[in-house]
């Protein structure tokens, strides 16, 4: 009978079944399946390496290239494309704060790309089986952001299941905001123009 619930679940059960595993069939390098990677790692040859050693992005040895030293740079074509200065100016962004937030990715994203140089890389999947329920997501790669996804497949493993009829408990919802999240968000919002910060 459609609607009967057969069974009652708690959804901490659910969470505990998700698990984050590495994703061992994904081996690519990030920037290759990526957008907002593109970079040049023979841009700074043209520098004595002690320029090199000083600018940021330096990357002392690479297995994945088999290089001794370079640096990694992103051409000014490149950091337009990928239109952080735009976006922020449409948004109603002075053109110095457009300015400041297209340097602030564009370092962290050198940052990002030389550590994956420098130590490697990981890809990561997301998995849960839960009574003849299964959902998963894999490619994903950064380990913070799988275990939010952690929970995303937690919950949908939870919604198919309350489908099927089962009744879930302990599913977390929206908590109303206290004052002081309020003034916490008052306060992002009150900088959020300001990038350089």
């Amino acid at each position: 009978m459609p609607g009967m619930i057969t069974e009652t679940i708690r959804y901490s059960d659910i969470f505990d079944a998700t698990e984050v595993k590495l994703d061992e069939f994904h081996d690519e390098a990030p920037w290759e399946s990526c957008d907002g990677f593109e970079h040049a790692t023979d841009g700074a040859d043209d520098l004595s390496r002690s320029e090199r050693r000083e600018m940021r992005g330096y990357v002392p040895h690479s297995d994945y290239l088999g290089r001794s030293d370079f640096a990694v740079t992103v051409s000014a074509k490149q950091v337009k494309a990928w239109g952080v200065a735009q976006f922020a100016r449409s948004r109603g962004a002075s053109k110095q704060v457009a300015a400041e937030l297209a340097a602030h990715n564009l370092g962290t994203t050198i940052d990002q790309l030389a550590a994956w140089y420098r130590s490697g890389w990981e890809w990561y999947g997301v998995t849960c089986d839960f009574h003849g329920v299964h959902d998963s997501l894999w490619g994903i790669d950064s380990e913070k952001y799988a275990e939010e996804v952690r929970g995303e497949i937690a919950y949908s493993v939870a919604y198919q299941l309350r489908k099927q009829g089962c009744y879930i408990v302990g599913v977390p919802g929206r908590q109303h905001p206290t004052r002081a999240d309020k003034l916490a968000r008052l306060r992002y919002n009150l900088n959020s123009q300001n990038w350089g910060r």
